[in-house]
């Protein structure tokens, strides 16, 4: 119930909770709340580049209990808050005995997973729906007769899209009852109170300034309570970066075009591309990348070139159809491995 809630009710559970002391040892709930998702994240292996925030952290803790338990998991949120990067990350860690981490491979604690796509568009039937769960509930009938210690995971993508007049998405209750799959369902907003009753719904609303700074240095730096002396400049530059993001989001002109994507893709941009730290010329390259093709672009460039030059106007912008052409030719290396969202 915690999870479902925004951050500002948070605070009042969080307060009513430790009010009725239920917990023991001096800690409060909000504290064993965030031990308990740091201890997870922390067993997890996690790729370079990929910010460990909060959005990341919940995402993480709820997929594995849920699917470990057969209960059904609905993650809500604005596109960019680690939706799908958290399950693709729990199936690459929860493989048995294949998994990189030790702890992973004790399968009568944490059983592999065997998910099942399944990409909803407006146009989604109940008979592909359908389709979909009665394969994933054959194999899972498979596994047990043998037994094999894994979990089939119905994993819905965009869930909200198919359009209520179809009812596409009335064949779900009938599996969300029975339970006999693990499901997980991520969707931009809220589903309806017939589907949200009958599974755990974690939310994530917009981040704040504080969460930009945690996935802002993530993105740029794989310790970033310890950097290292040769990024600390560049951190303090990208962190003033975050809270001009932030104010920008607030304008529904802005929101409406950029999301928090653009904002991630830019500092990567400046990770990949920085020599000898990060310069007024290469921020205006990220911006042109990321931000540019609206009428907001000249506000957008004051405001964040402000930060690192004294004079943005004096910088010299490059031509659409250059910045177009580097965008296509731009092939990062594989090894490096940027923030997934």
């Amino acid at each position: 119930y915690y999870m479902r809630l925004d951050s500002a009710y948070r605070g009042d559970f969080s307060e009513a909770m430790d009010k009725s002391s239920h917990l023991n040892a001096g800690i409060s709930f909000t504290d064993a709340f965030l031990r308990e998702l740091e201890w997870f994240i922390t067993k997890m292996d996690i790729p370079q580049g990929i910010a460990k925030t909060q959005a990341l952290k919940e995402n993480i803790f709820s997929t594995i209990i849920c699917t470990m338990t057969y209960t059904p998991l609905i993650i809500v949120g604005p596109p960019g808050c680690s939706k799908t990067l958290s399950f693709n990350l729990v199936t690459a860690n929860l493989r048995g005995q294949e998994s990189k981490v030790k702890l992973f491979r004790d399968t009568e604690l944490f059983r592999s997973l065997d998910p099942h796509y399944y990409q909803c568009s407006h146009r989604t039937t109940s008979n592909e729906i359908q389709t979909v769960f009665s394969r994933a509930v054959n194999r899972q009938r498979n596994y047990s007769t043998v037994p094999l210690p894994i979990n089939c995971v119905v994993f819905m993508d965009e869930a909200g899209l198919p359009e209520e007049g179809l009812e596409s998405l009335k064949v779900l209750h009938y599996h969300l009852d029975r339970r006999e799959v693990c499901f997980v369902a991520i969707s931009n907003h809220m589903l309806d109170a017939a589907k949200t009753n009958r599974a755990v719904s974690l939310y994530r609303s917009e981040p704040s300034i504080d969460e930009l700074r945690t996935l802002a240095k993530g993105c740029i730096c794989d310790t970033p309570n310890n950097p290292p002396a040769e990024l600390k400049k560049d951190i303090d530059i990208i962190v003033k970066f975050c809270p001009i993001y932030h104010s920008f989001m607030e304008r529904p002109e802005f929101r409406k075009f950029y999301g928090l994507r653009d904002f991630i893709h830019f500092i990567n941009y400046l990770k990949r591309n920085r020599r000898k730290g990060i310069s007024d010329i290469l921020v205006l390259e990220a911006l042109e990348r990321n931000f540019n093709g609206h009428k907001m672009f000249d506000s957008i460039c004051k405001e964040f070139l402000s930060v690192i030059s004294e004079h943005p106007q004096r910088l010299q912008r490059r031509n659409i159809l250059r910045v177009l052409k580097e965008s296509l030719n731009d092939k990062p290396q594989e090894q490096m491995k940027e923030n997934e969202v």
